[in-house]
C-alpha cells in the first residue's frame, strides 16, 4: 500500500495546509469544499489512532478472504499499489471512501470519524478496509459509469458496486453466518424503495434517490442494501452473479422482488371474486350464509368505504413477481390508534405456494404497513396449516376477539 499521512501530519503539528487538499473537495460531486475543523483537544487521540491504523494496514488481511481472492484473484496485486490517505476533517457521514484524482483511485480514512465508532481501530480498520478494497477491485473489473446523465445506469452500478462491497464487509465467515433474520427485516422495504427509484422520471427525484441509494443511515441505503441482502440469499452463486456484471443484476434483483400492488375502490369487484373462490376453495367459509355475505353489497359496502377513508384507510393489494400476481391481502393499519396492523385476509395463489413464497409476501406485507406505521401485526386464524404458518412467522396466541376467533399478535 501507498500509505499517505501527510493530511495528519500537517494537522498534529497545528498546520492548516491541509485544509487545502483536494479531498476536501471530493467528497461530493459538484466539488464544494468540505472540510469540518477537528473539535479542540483531539491531537493525542489522532495520533494513537494513526499510530494503530499503520499497524493494521501492515499486512492486511480481509474478511472472507478466501471468497475475496475467488472474486478479485489479483487482490493482493491490487492491494500492494492501493493509495491510501489517512485523514481528519471529512463530515459526516464521510469516515470512509473511495474517490478518484488525476486517474487514480484513492481510499481515505478518516481517523476522527472512525474514532466515533469507540472502538479499537486496528479491529475497525478489517470491515472499513475490506469494504473500500473491494471497491478498487471492483472498478479494476467493471469502471464505474462515465455519463453521469445515465441515470438507470448509475443506479444498478451502485446497487452491483455497494452491495459487494457491503456484504464482504459485514462480517468474517459471512458463508456460514444466518441471514435470514436481517433479510426478513430489512430486504423487501429496500427492494420496495429501488421499485420505486428505477420507475422515477423527475430530474431531480433522481438525483435524490441515487445519493440515498448509497448514503445516510445504513439500512436506509437501499441501493446498497437491497445488493448486499440479494447477495447473502444468494452465496451459492455469488462467483457467478459477479461474473455476470452489474447489468445483469439490478434485473435479477427486480425479477425476484415481491412487489406490493395496491388496488383502487374502482378495481375492487375484481379483488372480491378472487376473495369469495379464496374463502371457500380454501375452506375458510363453508355455509350458504357465510357465502352470501361475503359476496353481498353490505360487506363489499363497507369494505369499499373503508377504502376511501383518509386515515385508518383500508388496504387490498396484490403480490407480484415478475409479471405475476402471486397473492393478494386485505389489512388496516390503525394510525389514527396506537399503530396496529390488523391483516382480514392473506393468501398465496395455488399455484404458487410454497417454496417460502408466503414469507417472502409478508415481509412486502410488512415493510409496506411499516412505511405507513404500523407498530405491530394482528389476525384471526383457526385453519390449523394457518395458524402454523403465522406462528412461524413469530406470531403468538392473544385470546379471542368478537366472534370467538383466535387472535395472534405480532409485536
Amino acid at each position: 500500500m501507498r500509505i499517505d499521512t501527510s493530511i495528519i501530519r500537517d494537522y498534529l503539528s497545528g498546520g492548516t495546509d491541509h485544509i487545502g487538499h483536494w479531498i476536501f473537495r471530493s467528497i461530493t460531486d459538484d466539488g464544494v469544499l468540505m472540510f469540518e475543523r477537528p473539535a479542540e483537544g483531539l491531537e493525542a487521540a489522532v495520533e494513537n489512532a494513526a499510530r494503530d491504523a499503520l499497524a493494521a494496514l501492515d499486512g492486511f488481511r480481509p474478511h472472507n478472504a478466501e471468497l475475496f481472492r475467488r472474486l478479485f484473484p489479483k487482490w493482493r496485486e491490487i492491494c500492494e499499489n492501493v493509495n491510501v490517505i489517512l485523514a481528519v476533517g471529512c463530515p459526516a457521514p464521510y469516515d470512509a471512501m473511495v474517490r478518484e484524482h488525476d486517474g487514480e483511485e484513492y481510499i481515505i480514512l478518516d481517523l476522527i470519524r472512525l474514532n466515533n465508532y469507540n472502538a479499537d481501530i486496528k479491529t475497525l480498520m478489517t470491515p472499513f478496509l475490506t469494504h473500500e478494497l473491494a471497491h478498487i477491485c471492483i472498478h479494476s473489473d467493471y469502471p464505474p459509469p462515465t455519463d453521469a446523465d445515465d441515470y438507470h445506469k448509475t443506479l444498478e452500478y451502485i446497487v452491483f458496486d455497494e452491495g459487494f462491497a457491503h456484504l464482504l464487509a459485514f462480517r468474517d465467515g459471512i458463508e456460514c453466518f444466518d441471514f435470514e433474520p436481517i433479510i426478513q427485516k430489512h430486504l423487501f422495504r429496500s427492494l420496495e424503495k429501488l421499485g420505486f427509484a428505477v420507475s422515477e422520471t423527475d430530474i431531480e427525484n433522481r438525483a435524490a434517490l441515487l445519493r440515498e441509494a448509497n448514503t445516510g443511515d445504513y439500512w436506509n441505503k437501499f441501493g446498497a442494501i437491497s445488493g448486499k441482502l440479494y447477495l447473502a440469499s444468494h452465496l451459492n452463486d455469488i462467483e457467478a452473479i459477479y461474473n455476470a456484471g452489474p447489468d445483469n443484476m439490478l434485473a435479477c434483483i427486480l425479477r425476484e422482488a415481491i412487489t406490493v400492488e395496491d388496488i383502487t375502490v374502482e378495481n375492487a369487484d375484481e379483488f372480491f371474486e378472487r376473495h369469495i373462490k379464496y374463502l371457500v376453495d380454501d375452506g375458510i367459509i363453508c355455509d350458504d350464509e357465510d357465502i352470501a355475505y361475503f359476496s353481498g353489497d353490505e360487506y363489499r359496502g363497507v369494505i369499499k368505504a373503508h377504502m376511501a377513508r383518509e386515515t385508518d384507510r383500508h388496504h387490498m393489494v396484490y403480490f407480484g413477481k415478475g409479471e405475476k400476481q402471486i397473492g393478494a391481502a386485505q389489512y388496516n393499519t390503525y394510525q389514527s390508534e396506537d399503530g396496529k396492523c390488523f391483516i382480514l385476509d392473506f393468501w398465496v395463489f395455488p399455484e404458487f405456494r410454497g417454496g417460502g413464497t408466503g414469507r417472502a409476501c409478508f415481509a412486502a406485507l410488512k415493510a409496506r404497513a411499516e412505511a405507513e406505521g404500523a407498530a405491530y401485526y394482528e389476525i384471526n386464524s383457526e385453519k390449523e396449516a394457518s395458524v402454523r404458518f403465522w406462528k412461524s412467522l413469530g406470531f403468538e396466541e392473544n385470546g379471542r376477539d368478537e366472534y370467538d376467533m383466535p387472535l395472534f399478535i405480532l409485536q
